[in-house]
């Protein structure tokens, strides 16, 4: 198979929506991650502990 050149310039496009996906996909459950947890019972400060924890984690993963 003959690789035309629109292949070649959408592969940064598909690379750029998959990080972008990831990235926001993230977002999200760090945004619900409080709602989640207060719906299961938890306290309000337990809740905010996880969305906290993946903040970090995720802050920590960008300088390593």
């Amino acid at each position: 198979m003959k690789t035309t050149r629109t292949h070649i310039f959408n592969f940064p496009k598909e690379l750029f929506n998959f990080f972008q996906q990831v990235i926001l996909g993230i977002i999200v459950i760090t945004f619900y991650a409080p709602i989640l947890f207060r719906t299961i019972g938890q306290c309000e400060t337990v809740s905010l502990m996880p969305a906290t924890v993946t903040s970090l984690v995720g802050t920590i993963a960008t300088f390593i």
